[in-house]
This record gives structure tokens, sequence and C-alpha cells, in this order.
């Protein structure tokens, strides 16, 4: 019976680790992630401390190091989304207004989606990762905005 309890209750863990959360971080961010089966993260970052607001994703993979500009895709039920990450930090800067309405359109169409995941894709690496949308809503906004209506420069 015991045995029972600890088997059901992995279970439970391993679905809540597959689940988007927001958390506050340092300097006025705020992170909603997601974290896969693999171990590898994805987030959307609104930093608003000074001199200046900022808008960010962040991946890290266990697919192995990352290095220089590495152009990556996320797509969401068919639909893809580009921007380019800094390999080493995992962190893609959004810039200007054209990166700014499609990182927002990405928050929009992960929150509206009924697919139960979304795919990144690094084609450097001929790789992708897939990942659940569970949780996307309440962590980035119902409309896609929640997360980042303070932060637009």
């Amino acid at each position: 019976m015991i045995l029972i309890a600890f088997v059901l209750m992995g279970a439970d863990v391993a679905s809540a680790a597959e689940r988007w959360t927001i958390r506050a971080g340092t300097g006025g961010e705020v992170l909603a992630s997601v974290e896969n089966r693999a171990g590898s993260s994805f987030g959307i970052a609104c930093t608003q401390g000074s001199p200046r607001k900022s808008l960010s994703l962040q991946y890290e993979t266990e697919m192995g190091a990352l290095s220089g500009k590495e152009p990556f895709l996320v797509v969401v039920a068919a639909e893809e989304f580009r921007f380019v990450l800094d390999g080493p930090s995992g962190t893609a800067e959004i810039e200007g207004a054209e990166e700014e309405a499609q990182l927002k359109r990405l928050a929009k169409r992960l929150v509206t989606t009924s697919e139960k995941a979304f795919v990144v894709r690094l084609p450097s690496k001929s790789a992708s990762e897939v990942f659940p949308t569970a949780g996307a809503r309440a962590a980035i906004g119902t409309n896609g905005q929640g997360l980042l209506k303070g932060c637009p420069r």
C-alpha cells in the first residue's frame, strides 16, 4: 500500500514539473517558464528594472552546449516564430518593434492553442525539443499579454 502511494506521488511530481510556472527573479525580472522531461527549460522574461525595461526568451537545453548566435524556431500549432539565441547565455534579447510584436504573437498563441505541446527547433543542430503548454495561460496571462503588459519599451 505504501509503495502505491509513492508511485502515485512520483506521477504527480512529474506532471507538476511539466507545467508553466511564473516566478520573480532578481533585478525586477519576472519569468514564465516550463521544463520538459529531458530537463531543458524554455521561458519568457520581462525585466522591469532600470535603466530600461527588457523582454527576452530563455532557453536552456540538455542537448549540449550552444555557441555564438543560434537561430531557433518556436513552433506552436504549425505556426513558426523565429528568434536568435545568444548560445552561451541561453537568452534571446527581444529588440525592436518587429521582434516585440512577434513575441506577443507567440505568447498569445501559447495561451490560446488547443495543442498539448509546442516545439523548439535548433536548425544548426538539426534537433528539436518538445515542451508542454499546460499552465501557459495562468503563467503568461489569459490573452497572452499579462506577463508582457508592463514590459514593452
